[in-house]
């Protein structure tokens, strides 16, 4: 554990993999959002919100909560496919760019708000 970290950026830059063991869903995680814009493969659990960001074999890998030996399992495969590992690194990036990019997040707001807007003047 090394703390507070200001540069981030540059250690999942250094990364080949990252590994998202969470065994408690969470709603929406960032991490995992971040790697995936950096090109990385993620292997993530299988559980909450990551189901919806992380595409089994498409863009990362999705193991069980609590089954250390899938994810060492899967990070032995994706080092010796060095090229399914790339790949998959590449989708990532498509997936964060296309779906969750701060364009799209803005655009799904100004939506949400004009229904808002219209259904409370309908009331």
């Amino acid at each position: 554990m090394t703390g507070f970290r200001e540069d981030m950026r540059d250690v999942l830059r250094s990364l080949d993999v990252v590994v998202f063991p969470s065994i408690a869903p969470e709603a929406f995680p960032l991490t995992i959002l971040e790697a995936m814009f950096l090109k990385k493969t993620v292997i993530a659990s299988n559980i909450g919100g990551v189901k919806e960001i992380v595409s089994e074999g498409a863009n990362g890998v999705l193991v069980e909560p609590n089954h250390p030996e899938q994810i060492t399992e899967k990070i032995l495969y994706l080092f010796d496919h060095r090229d399914v590992c790339d790949r998959m690194g590449e989708k990532a990036r498509e997936r964060v760019e296309q779906e969750f990019s701060l364009k799209i997040y803005v655009q799904a707001m100004e939506k949400a708000l004009r229904e808002a807007y219209r259904a409370g003047r309908k009331s």
